[in-house]
């Protein structure tokens, strides 16, 4: 993901995990049903972040239920600088990286570090093409 979508997702992140545990979900009416929806959003949303930047303490789910003013933007803010701060792997370019690999060990290898870590959360695809070997055989 680039930069841009890497912050939308945030923005999304936030926006599900708050939604869940920032309003009366009762006094708005709010089906069991769509309750439980927006509680596995919360999950999911907590889970991703918590793959991203669970290693910093300050990212706690208290953290993420603060409801005092300006609280929502500086949450973004914080989780901005925290992907800032993020190490790719020092080959990629504009959050870009080809690769190519001889063996599935190999290719096992220089994925290892988008696929562990904190980064998986902000990979969009990993494209695998098997090129099969084409022998000859004829006079």
């Amino acid at each position: 993901m680039t930069d841009d979508e890497i912050d939308d997702l945030l923005r999304e992140l936030i926006w599900s995990y708050r939604q869940f545990y920032l309003c009366d979900l009762d006094e708005r009416g709010v089906t069991l049903d769509e309750q439980k929806r927006l509680e596995e959003q919360s999950k999911l949303a907590w889970d991703t972040l918590e793959g991203a930047f669970g290693s910093n303490e300050n990212l706690t789910e208290e953290y993420l239920q603060d409801q005092s003013d300006g609280a929502e933007k500086r949450i973004e803010t914080q989780l901005i600088c925290w992907r800032e701060e993020l190490q790719w792997p020092f080959d990629s370019t504009e959050r870009k990286w080809l690769g190519t690999a001889e063996t599935v060990d190999e290719y096992n290898e220089k994925t290892r570090d988008f696929l562990s870590g904190n980064l998986w959360p902000f990979i969009k695809v990993i494209r695998y093409f098997a090129l099969d070997m084409i022998i000859d055989i004829s006079d």
